[in-house]
């Protein structure tokens, strides 16, 4: 049977069709984490217009902690009801630890690096770095129809959200 899409599939130079569905969660409870084609097409630009250009400016991976997620995958995470997840358009990232500049020796300070860039230098929908205890992500959005982008930038510290201005 010929799958229905290939997790092989280039939506730029860096990043895969498949890093951007992968899901432990989804792996082990079964959930169906297949996009539709305008999914694709929205994790395509944000690819293009927020992670490529993040990569390409560190010289460094890129991890996509959570990218595209299905109702149920983004239930079962307790995300939110309007998560841009579930429509392609946002990613949860981090410098993978093997790769962290040599004067960077903490998850905190590598989020906070990838924030302090991508704020000024790419076009993003929300700009939010998060933490929870020691695990600290950026979560970055790009809306498909990205004229409509917010540039909204906020801090989630353990569940308390607070905006950055």
């Amino acid at each position: 049977m010929k799958p229905l899409f290939d997790p092989n599939m280039l939506l730029t130079e860096h990043f895969t069709l498949g890093e951007m569905l992968r899901s432990e969660t989804a792996e082990q409870n079964h959930i169906n984490n297949t996009p539709l084609k305008s999914h694709i097409t929205a994790l395509q630009n944000l690819c293009v217009r927020c992670l490529e250009p993040t990569r390409c400016h560190f010289n460094l991976p890129i991890k996509v902690n959570s990218g595209f997620r299905s109702i149920d995958l983004n239930k079962a995470l307790h995300g939110a009801d309007a998560s841009q997840h579930m429509k392609g358009e946002a990613a949860d990232i981090t410098i993978p630890r093997r790769s962290w500049p040599f004067c960077y020796t903490n998850k905190e300070q590598i989020a906070r690096l990838l924030f302090e860039w991508m704020k000024d230098n790419i076009d993003y929908d929300q700009l939010i770095l998060e933490h929870n205890g020691a695990a600290w992500w950026v979560h970055v959005s790009c809306r498909v129809n990205f004229r409509h982008n917010r540039h909204e930038r906020l801090l989630i510290s353990n569940g308390k959200t607070t905006r950055i201005e």
